[in-house]
């Protein structure tokens, strides 16, 4: 997701659910998002991407610090997300940025 920034490098949260919309995806899976962060207008990026995607349920889980916020992966989910833990990966050099895996329990069931 780059943080919602486009090719065009303009920051459009919309635009990029426009697309993830015509899939009518049940879960998504979001890397790169901003919480709170200077760059995004200090928004929680993973809650108004969930409220433009129509799937209620969300996690973010923060990788580094940035600017006062948060920066990490997301779920979005149409289905309950039962629990949330985010795992640091080791870091092989410092000049590269924290790496995070995000693990979720999503409570499925036929709608």
């Amino acid at each position: 997701m780059a943080h919602g920034k486009g090719l065009d490098g303009v920051i459009n949260l919309e635009r990029q659910a426009e697309i993830i919309n015509s899939y009518k995806p049940d879960i998504v899976f979001l890397q790169e998002i901003d919480m709170y962060t200077k760059r995004v207008g200090e928004v929680n990026q993973i809650r108004e991407f969930s409220k433009r995607v129509y799937l209620p349920y969300c996690s973010m889980e923060s990788n580094i610090t940035l600017e006062h916020g948060y920066y990490g992966d997301g779920i979005i989910s149409r289905f309950p997300i039962a629990f949330s833990v985010n795992y640091l990966m080791p870091l092989t050099d410092l000049a590269h940025e924290q790496r995070g895996i995000l693990c979720n329990r999503i409570a499925m069931r036929n709608s």
